[in-house]
């Protein structure tokens, strides 16, 4: 929310099908108002974060 809030859409507006990758290789979670890194995104969150630029 604080993300749509800020940049006036929210995250999957911008980051939509690069999350939707990485939820798919366990690296990334999603609820109705968060994402997060999961334990295996952790370990590799340049990786994930390079994504994300």
């Amino acid at each position: 929310m604080v993300f749509e809030t800020r940049l006036g859409r929210p995250f999957e507006f911008f980051y939509g099908e690069q999350l939707e990758r990485l939820k798919g290789d366990g690296l990334m979670g999603e609820s109705a108002s968060a994402v997060w890194l999961t334990e295996r995104g952790l370990l590799l969150s340049n990786y994930v974060l390079a994504e994300l630029v």
